[in-house]
């Protein structure tokens, strides 16, 4: 196991949101959560071939805060974790460039089977060793992770390019979602989705958990059973949340309360992939977990992998 000298910080820097997670690692590699804040800075607002001016500037200062947080908790070192938007924007570079300055250490860039093995610690740290096959949903801005997990170790994972701030750029033109718009949606994820489709296929019935993020919100007001950390999400609410959130209007859902108001634009988008996944997948169960890649991030620092780059 391994240790920190003081208290440790893992930024995730995503499409949508950048998340600050401070923590303590004990010597017996347990963690002690101190601090977490999320931003949505949202850098795939206006497409994520390219990231806006100012979807920059809200980023930046997003990462001003995360390095005056981090500096009075006394942080000893700092990990921060580039994905989707920072891989595939044309001009990611100066945007990295910034964030570096500002934090004054090195972004780390991962690939898609890097940010699932990650993404496979956070969730699987809450199974027990003999859980029922699962398959975890990541649903990010710009990229979707899906991984099959058995006996908690990572089995098959893949990355697509069906996040929510990617199929709301592409499709939800105007609001509410118009009915020709939310077909060719469906139509886009499940041609992106079919390697997906083919693999779970030949799979029994899986438990589908949704990794943090959207499912967030879902398990607020859709769980009908708990499993420890672990919420289970009715699927017979969760179609019609799913058909009501399609059909409203921005201001609609920036009225309802069960509505996170940074939520409400990509929300439909959401939940159509959401259902569009539900129901061509085998499912056991759909569950939501609190914990993805940042908390994955902090086991793998307390497991002293080769990868990490602060050891």
């Amino acid at each position: 196991m391994k240790s920190s000298e003081g208290p440790v910080a893992v930024i995730d820097l995503g499409t949508n949101t950048f998340h600050l997670v401070i923590a303590r690692i004990h010597p017996t590699g347990t963690l002690q959560f101190l601090y977490k804040r999320r931003f949505y800075v949202k850098l795939g607002r206006d497409g994520i071939d390219r990231i806006s001016d100012r979807a920059m500037a809200s980023g930046w200062q997003a990462c001003r805060f995360f390095r005056a947080r981090m500096d009075d908790y006394q942080v000893t070192c700092c990990w921060p974790i580039g994905t989707e938007a920072l891989r595939r924007s044309r001009n990611a570079g100066r945007m990295v460039e910034g964030i570096e300055k500002i934090l004054g250490t090195p972004v780390c860039l991962l690939s898609g089977m890097e940010e699932a093995a990650l993404i496979t610690r956070g969730v699987s740290a809450h199974l027990p060793s003999d859980h029922h096959p699962a398959l975890i949903m990541d649903i990010g801005g710009g990229s979707v992770e899906f991984i099959h997990v058995v006996n908690k170790r990572l089995a098959w994972s893949g990355s697509y390019p069906v996040g929510v701030a990617v199929l709301h750029h592409r499709f939800h033109t105007k609001d509410p979602l118009p009915e020709d718009n939310l077909v060719r949606m469906k139509a886009y994820i499940d041609l992106q989705l079919s390697p997906l489709y083919a693999y779970a296929a030949s799979m029994p019935p899986m438990d589908v958990i949704g990794a943090a993020g959207i499912f967030e919100i879902l398990s607020r007001h859709l769980a009908s059973d708990h499993e420890g950390p672990f919420r289970q999400l009715d699927p017979v609410r969760l179609s019609a949340f799913a058909g009501e959130v399609t059909s409203m209007t921005l201001n609609a859902r920036h009225g309802d309360p069960r509505i996170p108001r940074e939520r409400a634009d990509l929300l439909p988008s959401a939940m159509v992939l959401v259902e569009q996944v539900r129901t061509r997948v085998p499912v056991r169960r759909i569950l939501s977990c609190p914990d993805s890649l940042k908390e994955g991030a902090l086991h793998a620092w307390a497991s002293g992998d080769s990868f990490v780059p602060c050891r």
